[in-house]
């Protein structure tokens, strides 16, 4: 499957799977104060399963072909200051 996809096709699935990520954490951060930590938890848990999968599969299917692109989501991906640690209060 990796072998049909262009460099370009997957920067812009990177620059997607990105800004996924980000309005799923803000999703989070909306409802944080509104919920029981229990509700809390679960949305949680339910939204690091969806951005851990995605991630996943940009390793498996981008990385397999581009190397350096998945290398610099790790770059990029901290510059967007998710402020994940600060779900957690």
């Amino acid at each position: 499957m990796a072998d049909n996809l262009r460099r370009d096709d997957a920067e812009a699935i990177v620059q997607l799977i990105l800004g996924t990520s980000k309005a799923m954490n803000e999703f989070l951060l909306e409802r944080r104060d509104s919920r029981s930590k229990e509700e809390f938890d679960f949305l949680k848990k339910v939204v690091g399963r969806l951005m851990g999968f995605q991630y996943f599969e940009v390793v498996e299917v981008v990385g397999s072909n581009y190397k350096d692109i998945v290398e610099r989501l790790h770059g990029s991906a901290s510059n967007l200051k998710f402020d994940f640690p600060e779900i957690n209060r």
